[in-house]
């Protein structure tokens, strides 16, 4: 378990287990995972913000 990670309650796990053999059954069958995270962290992303508006701006100038 990572430093962020908390216990999961009974119901969690179960739901979790439920979860991991569908992704298993799914895996199976053809389908593959596609993580959809930027894997950015919210520091990083911040920072990307307004350089990420700078053309808008320099089009409004």
């Amino acid at each position: 378990m990572g430093p962020k990670e908390r216990k999961l309650t009974e119901k969690e796990l179960k739901r979790k287990e439920a979860f991991e053999a569908l992704c298993l059954e799914m895996q199976q069958s053809g389908y593959r995972i596609t993580p959809l995270i930027l894997g950015m962290d919210v520091w990083k992303a911040n920072l990307a913000a307004p350089a990420s508006m700078l053309p808008f701006i320099a089009l409004a100038a």
